[in-house]
């Protein structure tokens, strides 16, 4: 089973949706479905649970409240900030990075596929 490392090294997940001046936003009952398919779609072949949420999102602009997500029994967490109305923007509150993804890279720079990592 692949493990999921959070590190401040750079972002993995992206954002698909309604852009508000380049940040993606998203209505309230979107913000779960959207953050189990961007998980399920940037660590594919990782086993996505569902996306949980406080009850109430924030009702106040510029408000953030943190969801999660557990990918292979690692939780992931995102911020969730009101935008607008009810808009929202969700991203990773740390970077994720994929430790196999990682060996892998290694690996194939150092040009010995049977190194150990």
């Amino acid at each position: 089973m692949r493990r999921v490392l959070g590190i401040a090294a750079g972002v993995l997940l992206s954002a698909c949706g309604t852009e508000a001046q380049g940040r993606v936003a998203f209505s309230q009952v979107e913000v779960q479905a959207y953050l189990e398919r961007e998980a399920a779609r940037t660590l594919p072949g990782l086993a996505v649970g569902a996306a949980t949420c406080p009850a109430q999102l924030p009702d106040t602009v510029g408000t953030t409240v943190t969801c999660t997500v557990v990918v292979t029994g690692v939780p992931l967490y995102y911020d969730v900030q009101r935008l607008v109305a009810d808009r929202f923007e969700a991203r990773p509150a740390r970077p994720v990075i994929v430790v196999s993804d990682v060996v892998a890279a290694v690996q194939a720079k150092l040009g010995a596929e049977a190194a150990d990592v």
